[in-house]
């Protein structure tokens, strides 16, 4: 990797942009020439460089905040600027709304969430959660009922890579699924990418969620928060010193716990709860040094207790499951001249789940007693290194790598039986220590109407010894009519899989390293993409992809997740058994339609896509279509501004049922009349029933806050979330009575929360 000398050139001027009322910095805004072509791009951090020979006004532009004008001849040769933007001022009888849009039209397959948009959204239970609002954006989808978990573009959920302030999070769901781990109120902003993937990403094959946390108000002390029906959230932030020094804590908790306990009776109780903290300091050391620690922490605890009466005692049954995301992020931001920035990050990640079953039968002489655990540990280590170079108005280049230290201790399983036929033993995958990184050179630039996006990312994964290079194309150009036409390649690996147990509807996730066996993935993404304004305001894009997938996991039919033998017996237990590999293929078109301006603001979508599979050990090597095969999908997001205080809003969603495998037949085994065997035709042949849902919301506001009153579901539709085939067997008749049962999970859900400011 050749690392560019920097170079002062007469004209070049550097600096950040921030919010004048919080210090947040402000990325994406427009850097321009009042009077001349002249233009560039804050990066994440807010931070741009721009040679001005000829100009001698700049203007700072960015929905939602007032243009800023900045006179050359008032600056010195080697200051770093700080430019500080008002949000805008509306009159209240005007009603005037100027959101940014979710779309950048020359950064296809990339969309941004702004916690001002959030605000709109009616979601789950009043809590406004970036990664379910992507759900209603065109070419991504829930796995299931009522889950955060994403299919980008027919993709599985542990092909996306989920970041907040650049660490991993490896499971990012509350609530088995309802809400994601990310609490709203501390996010500045969320970014997906469902294609045409920059070269700083890498290690997962379908979707990037790059989630940004605040900064923390370095102006004044602002307490805000929220109380809900199932949960509440409070956020504290203000400036340790100001203008050079802040802090943000941000914490959030389910009473779910507490209000149904007294409710339930010592014959059975199910109780779970979950809750987060973000918190996060930023230090300004000088003009052009500084330093920011973020750390996040969430746990979530399900606990369910059965104690049935018997004659001479009792049958206790006990499930006890918890899981647990922590990551920590030191992060230094330097201008090491006025061309070159440099940011440097020491990470720190860690999954943990715990799983526990114990039956106690007292009632029984002599008394019996059967426990087991199950144990992962998923330990990750990171260090990054990102330089951003402004060449010019119309080149920048963007190079660095990071280095992880991955500390896998995927499964420990125990188990004890009273019963001397039981007996007790312990199954556990030792613990492998694996290193995965890469270099990588991306080079951004325009030329006239034509612009372009194109890097390089080299992986290599060890102790195999793998490397692997990632390319990465965008072309597009923009014509004088305003339309805009794009292409985009992707080349990306993955060298972790996931494995879930969800036979017991519980979310038991183990993440393992790729070995000989079970290799590294891999994926390449084609798309295509033209959009315009067709309307005043209204923006219209039209997508099409194709995806290929080398080396995906399925489950091998028959196999046991706790990898226990016959009898209760010790057996050794090996990946590779457990899943399979073979290949996939993902296509499709989407049309999306947005308004991003005016008393209504929104966005609909449609989708047509394929998701399809081919295994030698499943089907008889015939290709069938995977779970997140959904031919069609519509969604759709309104908002509207009734007065200065009143807003109404509303989510569509309709999309075709998932693809499953449900038995065709059942058949009585030879010679036994109470064994039978289910029979299926296909792979996934079965289609589950169509998934539509309303949802609306009314947000009122006062001068310290907001009440949101929402209904989720609005007219209690039934949506599948599983199927049961239930069966009644006559031994003597030979008779088996079958039926297929739809689960449902989530009814209409009418919700109220009060959201509050205090600055």
């Amino acid at each position: 990797m050749l690392f560019l000398l920097p170079f002062l050139v007469k004209g070049q001027i550097k600096g950040y942009v921030t919010d004048a009322e919080s210090g947040e910095a402000l990325s994406g805004v427009r850097v321009q020439g009042a009077a001349s072509p002249i233009k560039v791009l804050t990066n994440k951090y807010g931070f741009f460089s721009l040679d001005v020979s000829g100009a001698d006004t700049l203007e700072f532009v960015i929905s939602g905040y007032d243009i800023q004008k900045l006179w050359l001849d008032t600056l010195t040769a080697d200051a770093v600027i700080t430019i500080k933007l008002v949000p805008e001022k509306r009159a209240l009888q005007e009603v005037r709304i100027n959101a940014p849009g979710f779309y950048d039209e020359q950064q296809p397959g990339k969309i941004k969430l702004t916690p001002a948009q959030l605000k709109k959204l009616p979601l789950l239970l009043g809590e406004k959660d970036p990664v379910r609002a992507f759900q209603l954006l065109p070419g991504i989808q829930e796995i299931g009922e009522g889950s955060t978990s994403l299919s980008v573009r027919g993709g599985g959920k542990d092909q996306n890579l989920i970041l907040l302030d650049e660490s991993t999070v490896y499971n990012a769901n509350h609530l088995f699924g309802f809400f994601s781990t990310f609490n709203a109120d501390p996010v500045q902003q969320a970014e997906i990418y469902k294609g045409a993937f920059p070269a700083q990403y890498g290690g997962r094959l379908s979707g990037v969620i790059d989630v940004k946390m605040k900064e923390g108000n370095n102006e004044k002390p602002e307490v805000s928060g929220g109380v809900g029906l199932i949960a509440s959230r409070l956020m504290i932030q203000g400036p340790v010193k100001k203008q050079k020094a802040s802090f943000l804590i941000a914490g959030r908790r389910t009473y779910a716990d507490w209000l149904l306990k007294p409710f339930m009776s010592e014959q059975e109780k199910i109780l779970y709860n979950f809750s987060d903290l973000n918190a996060k300091v930023n230090f300004i050391l000088n003009p052009k040094n500084r330093l920011y620690a973020s750390y996040y922490t969430g746990s979530d605890h399900f606990y369910q207790r059965n104690k049935i009466p018997r004659t001479n005692g009792h049958l206790l049954d006990n499930t006890d499951l918890s899981w647990s995301n922590a990551t920590f992020t030191l992060r230094w931001n330097r201008i090491v001249s006025p061309r070159l920035f440099q940011n440097t990050s020491l990470i720190f990640s860690r999954y943990f789940m715990n799983y526990k079953e114990e039956t106690r039968q007292d009632y029984l002489s002599p008394p019996r007693h059967h426990r087991s655990e199950l144990l992962s540990d998923l330990r990750d280590i990171n260090i990054k290194l990102d330089y951003d170079y402004f060449l010019s108005p119309d080149l920048s280049i963007k190079w660095g790598g990071i280095h992880t230290f991955h500390r896998f201790s995927p499964r420990k399983f125990s188990y004890f039986s009273s019963v001397s036929a039981g007996g007790n033993f312990s199954n556990e995958t030792p613990v492998t220590l694996n290193n995965e990184g890469a270099l990588y050179v991306n080079f951004i630039g325009k030329k006239g109407k034509f612009f372009y996006e194109n890097g390089l990312r080299l992986s290599y994964y060890f102790p195999s010894g793998t490397v692997r290079p990632e390319p990465r194309i965008m072309f597009g150009y923009k014509s004088t009519d305003n339309m805009t036409f794009t292409g985009s390649y992707s080349r990306m690996n993955q060298y972790l899989h996931q494995v879930s147990n969800t036979g017991n509807g519980l979310p038991t996730d183990i993440w393992i390293p790729a070995g000989k066996t079970l290799r590294p993935a891999g994926s390449d993404i084609a798309a295509l993409s033209v959009s315009r304004e067709v309307l005043k305001n209204w923006n219209l894009t039209l997508e099409t992809y194709y995806k290929w997938i080398q080396r995906s996991n399925e489950y091998r039919s028959g196999v046991s997740f706790l990898g226990i033998g016959q009898g209760n017996q010790v057996k050794p237990f090996v990946w590779e058994e457990v899943l399979t590999q073979g290949k996939s293929w993902n296509y499709g078109y989407e049309v999306s339609l947005e308004k991003s301006q005016g008393k209504f603001t929104g966005f609909g979508g449609y989708t047509l896509s394929w998701s399809v599979s081919k295994f030698d050990d499943l089907n008889k090597g015939k290709p069938f279509y995977n779970r997140q095969d959904r031919r069609h999908i519509f969604e759709f997001s309104g908002s509207y501004a009734l007065t200065s205080r009143l807003r109404i809003s509303s989510n569509f969603i309709f999309a075709t049922g998932n693809a499953l495998s449900v038995p065709q037949s059942i058949f009585f085994r030879e010679n036994n009349g109470t064994d039978y065997l289910e029979v299926y035709p296909a792979y996934n042949a079965f289609r589950a029933e169509n998934y539509h849902r309303l949802d609306v919301g009314l947000i009122l506001n006062t001068k310290r806050g907001a009440w949101e009153f929402s209904v989720y579901n609005v007219y209690n539709r039934k949506n599948p979330y599983s199927y049961e085939m239930r069966t009644e067997v006559n031994p003597s008749a030979r008779r088996i009575e079958t039926s297929l049962n739809r689960q449902w999970l989530l009814p209409v859900l009418p919700s109220v929360t009060y959201n509050f400011n205090l600055k």
